[in-house]
């Protein structure tokens, strides 16, 4: 089992993205997800993490199908913490995907103004690491 995670985690280290964006305003949304030609692989990556979904991408310049495997919210986060000790190269963005209070979708109260800064901080620290600084 540590042999599988260490490939998941080697293969989002080498073809994936965690980052967030903002929606309608304020609201801030984090995405994990993983680019590739290969659909077995996303699928086994998909099982291995035990989450997100897979989709179809437009083909690659050399005709190619592309495939994306993607969560985001809560999944994203149950994702990187399956990964996260195996993960090299997007330990850092995980670490901050992770520290996010992210909640489950419908009928909860608005988010309180510590949820706000701290996406808010999560996205900015997001953006400079995914810049490379």
């Amino acid at each position: 089992m540590p042999e599988r995670m260490a490939w998941a985690a080697g293969l989002a280290d080498g073809e994936g993205s965690i980052f967030a964006r903002i929606l309608e305003g304020s609201k801030v949304e984090f995405h994990f997800c993983v680019t590739n030609t290969d659909y077995e692989a996303l699928e086994e990556f998909r099982q291995i993490v035990g989450c997100g979904g897979i989709y179809r991408l437009a083909k690659t310049k050399l005709g190619r199908q592309a495939w994306m495997w993607s969560a985001n919210g809560k999944v994203a986060q149950t994702a990187a913490a399956v990964l996260r000790p195996w993960l090299r190269i997007k330990a850092k963005q995980a670490d901050v995907l992770l520290a996010v209070p992210i909640r489950l979708r419908g009928g909860l109260p608005r988010l309180t103004s510590f949820e706000i800064i701290g996406r808010a901080v999560a996205l900015a620290e997001l953006k400079r690491l995914n810049a490379g600084r």
